[in-house]
This record gives C-alpha cells, sequence and structure tokens, in this order.
C-alpha cells in the first residue's frame, strides 16, 4: 500500500519489536550523538585494554603464566568491544548515506516545486549524552588515551 500524505509522520515499526526500551522515541539527531558518545568511550576502553594487555604480556615474560586468565578475559572483551565499535561505524555509514540522498532528493525536489518555500532547521542545541566506563573510571591515566586504530 502506498504512503498517503497523512501517514507521513507514522513512524515504520522497528525490525527489533520493542527491544528499544527508553531508546523508542529518540529522533535522529538524538541518536546520532549517543553512537558518537559510545564511539569514544569505546575507543578509550579499547585503548586502556590493549595498554593493560601489554602489561600483562610482559608480566607472564617476567614472571611466568600466572596472568592467561586475564590476559584471555581481556582478549574476549577486546573482540567485544571492537564488534561494538564495528557497528557502530556501520550504522553512523549508513546514515551518512541516506543523509546523502536526502539531500539529494530535497535538492531535486526544490527544482521542480519551486511553489514548496523550506528553510533548513537551524542546528540543534548541543545534546549532552552521560556514558559510564568502568575501565575509563578506574584507568591510571584517563585522560592521556593515544587516539590510534586498536588492532
Amino acid at each position: 500500500a502506498m504512503a498517503s500524505p497523512s501517514t507521513a509522520g507514522v513512524r515504520a515499526p522497528s525490525a527489533h519489536g520493542r527491544r528499544q526500551g527508553i531508546y523508542a522515541g529518540m529522533d535522529l539527531t538524538s541518536v546520532v550523538s549517543t553512537l558518537e558518545s559510545h564511539w569514544v568511550v569505546l575507543e578509550a576502553e579499547l585503548a586502556e585494554i590493549q595498554k593493560d594487555y601489554a602489561a600483562m604480556r610482559a608480566f607472564t615474560r617476567k614472571y611466568g603464566e600466572y596472568w592467561n586468565r586475564s590476559l584471555t578475559t581481556l582478549k574476549k572483551m577486546r573482540m567485544e568491544k571492537e564488534n561494538q565499535l564495528k557497528e557502530i561505524k556501520f550504522q553512523m555509514e549508513l546514515f551518512n548515506l541516506h543523509i546523502q540522498q536526502g539531500r539529494d532528493l530535497c535538492y531535486k525536489l526544490s527544482q521542480v516545486a519551486s511553489t514548496i518555500k523550506t528553510q533548513p532547521h537551524q542546528l540543534a542545541p548541543q545534546l549532552s549524552v552521560e556514558v559510564v566506563s568502568p575501565i575509563l573510571a578506574n584507568a591510571q591515566n584517563p585522560l592521556a588515551v593515544p587516539q590510534r586504530p586498536s588492532g
């Protein structure tokens, strides 16, 4: 069925059902800001995990195999966080692709629908998103996190 103009504001149901909790009604700008916040925190956590992993490897060479279980745990944690970061990056790429297509469509429509005057909305006020990370909260020097890709 074709969507009529009267249903333009109706949101399509999520493919994941109702697993969105408090995020169910979140607008696009808030979703992007929240994902960007998680991106920054995950990159910082990954840098901290890499640093700790290297330290434990050094301890293993120095003192023996006492840290194997911890090394395995850190490796698993690193993989989980890298996968979360990949998901965020993929979603952001999709947002970027779709916003470009949306802009192209707006431009195309502005060329043919000259009777409609649209003003681009002012930039939304900065949204503050708080993300709590026990990894970073307990880092010895959380502000001196190297900004390099983890691998």
